[in-house]
């Protein structure tokens, strides 16, 4: 079968890899460090098929390697395969492909999660990725299927430094490195429960309301005697203050009205607040966002906010404290 199935290759250069082991004397293993030995001698930028058994962290430097070309890589149910082009965007809450953002000091983590394991190949194209964090590095974690392992780390070749997370190995392997520490084939040592030492939560409260901006800080002062957690609280008054909080701080939660100054009457009167959600999902679309506001118009746009990712919306006629301290709660522990 081996034969019949090298034979079908899409291509006429077919790595395979258990020969080329055996070709470079690297033993009867692959290991993190064969990485750069492996990349060295194999051409860069070219279209790539790889054939036999890797781990993960293998196929995404492969992957990588190949990039911006077609990278083949063969499935024993599927046959021959390219990696899935993966949309772009906020995902759904109801999403197949499920994305926790857990920020480090030194590099993010994404850990997917499917919510069907026996996801199909033919679906995968209808998964929608947020976006890679700006300028951080990450490490991707979670059970999926190797094909879809190889679409993400080409969706986020960008960072600065990226790594594939291993569990035997208790840490993540670098697959591609900007040229500064960590280099590919650096086991970067993780915790297996991805979870760092507690740290400082940051929130940022977005209202022209300085009465109510006072009372949405003193129910994050609630937040921080129950669960004995330390947040550090950014106010702004503005569109314009808002956006340039969010352009030079990393804020683990966003809350904001609609209604903010800064913008003429007219177009204060329809979604100013709106425009800074979408302006925060073109940055990041994991940061949980939280609306409170007595927008008269409220009903007609809330369908847009809610497909914009926000994780809840609250209004100020009506406001449900206890509801509203418990999503902060929440949100701040999935964000340890």
């Amino acid at each position: 079968m081996r034969r019949i199935h090298l034979k079908t290759a899409p291509i006429d250069t077919v790595i395979d890899l258990n020969n080329l082991r055996d070709t470079l004397g690297l033993g009867d293993r692959w290991q993190p460090d064969h990485i750069p030995i492996l990349l060295e001698y194999l051409p860069s930028e070219t279209p790539t098929a790889v054939y036999g058994r890797g781990p993960n962290w293998l196929y995404s430097a492969l992957a990588l390697h190949a990039e911006p070309e077609p990278f083949y890589q063969f499935d024993g149910r599927l046959g021959w395969i390219v990696p899935p082009k993966l949309k772009l965007g906020s995902p759904p809450a109801d999403a197949l492909l499920q994305v926790e953002q857990l920020i480090g000091d030194e590099y993010d983590r994404l850990i997917f999660n499917l919510s069907n394991p026996y996801l199909d190949y033919t679906e995968a194209d209808e998964l929608v990725i947020p976006p890679p964090p700006a300028k951080r590095e990450v490490i991707l974690a979670g059970r999926l299927p190797l094909w879809l392992l190889t679409a993400l780390v080409r969706l986020y070749r960008d960072a600065p430094w990226l790594g594939v997370y291993q569990p035997q190995l208790a840490g993540a392997v670098v697959v591609k490195s900007g040229g500064a520490a960590p280099v590919v084939g650096t086991i970067v040592k993780t915790p297996i429960n991805f979870r760092q030492k507690a740290r400082d939560h940051n929130i940022l409260i977005v209202e022209d309301d300085p009465g109510y901006q006072n009372l949405l800080e003193t129910l994050i002062d609630t937040v921080k005697l129950k669960g004995k957690v330390q947040i550090r609280t950014s106010k702004a008054q503005s569109l314009e203050t808002a956006k340039e909080a969010i352009s030079n701080n990393r804020f683990d939660l966003v809350i904001t009205s609609i209604h903010l100054s800064g913008h003429s009457l007219e177009e204060q009167e329809d979604q100013s607040g709106v425009d800074l959600i979408r302006e925060i999902r073109a940055q990041d679309a994991l940061i949980p966002i939280i609306v409170v506001t007595s927008h008269h118009r409220l009903k007609e746009i809330r369908e847009t906010i809610e497909n914009l990712g926000v994780q809840s919306i609250f209004e100020k006629d009506d406001f449900e404290i206890t509801n509203f301290v418990s999503s902060i709660e929440r949100i701040l522990e999935s964000r340890k």
